[in-house]
């Protein structure tokens, strides 16, 4: 992902409250992150930027990036300052790589939904954050999205931080899901055909897998795993209760 200046399609900024609630659906990458604590101490402000995310071409004149704009549309609804609602979708079969990289206050809580192929959360320390990459368009058969005359791959993957929040909720259909330190009371991740990497992770936790692996470096807490074919690395340092079944793969439990 790049978010080189000479890029930018389009910019928003406007007020928001302290505590609120974002909502995205996009098909374009997504990069979301606090704002400056430094330069915005009342965390009241949000910043939307979307960028050609392209490096086969470095400069790109004004006219051909209002080309690209005129192939997606894009609203941003703010008339309530507490729930800030971001929708996206492509005008025609024609997809352009676009990243819709976002700031917003550091409680804001989070739900990402679409067909993005990757969305990346840090430091964010919201009560709720909920990604659901799900996409019926994919054969769950093949990992692959076909079309009538060719065959696409359609991979999504989830990379965060360090995650603090109530509750935590990640899907994909396709694609990875990794995150460097879970601290939740409660979170569910899920991928029908994609591993799952938590580095460090204290929560009640739910992970459901069709096809993949699972690996948890440090573990802390209530641990529910169900995968379909895969195989299961964690290492536990205070686990509570732990269920972890398999039906074709190899558990490996440390303590």
């Amino acid at each position: 992902m790049t978010s080189t200046h000479d890029k930018l399609l389009e910019a928003h900024f406007f007020g928001v409250e302290t505590y609120g609630k974002l909502d995205v659906t996009t098909p374009f990458d997504v990069v979301i992150e606090p704002l400056d604590e430094q330069k915005y101490p009342e965390m009241n402000k949000c910043f939307i930027k979307l960028f050609y995310d392209s490096e086969a071409e470095d400069n790109l004149d004004c006219l051909t990036l209002d080309s690209i704009k005129n192939l997606y549309e894009f609203k941003v609804n703010k008339k309530d300052r507490k729930a800030i609602t971001i929708e996206a979708k492509y005008k025609t079969s024609v997809e352009v790589p676009v990243l819709c990289k976002i700031q917003a206050p550091l409680k804001f809580d989070l739900h990402v939904i679409g067909e993005s192929k990757n969305v990346q959360i840090s430091k964010m320390e919201c009560s709720t954050i909920s990604v659901d990459l799900d996409d019926n368009k994919s054969d769950s058969e093949t990992g692959q999205k076909k079309t009538s005359s060719c065959t696409l791959n359609s991979i999504k993957v989830i990379k965060c931080d360090r995650v603090q929040a109530q509750t935590v909720s990640m899907t994909t259909e396709l694609g990875n899901i990794s995150a460097t330190s879970v601290y939740v009371p409660q979170s569910s991740f899920s991928s029908d055909y994609g591993d799952i990497d938590l580095n460090n992770c204290h929560s009640n936790c739910t992970v459901k897998i069709n096809q993949g692996n699972l690996k948890i470096g440090s573990f802390e807490g209530n641990l529910d795993a169900d995968l379909h074919t895969g195989s299961v690395d964690i290492y536990m340092t205070r686990p509570k209760e732990v269920k972890v079944t398999t039906q074709s793969g190899k558990p490996d439990h440390q303590k």
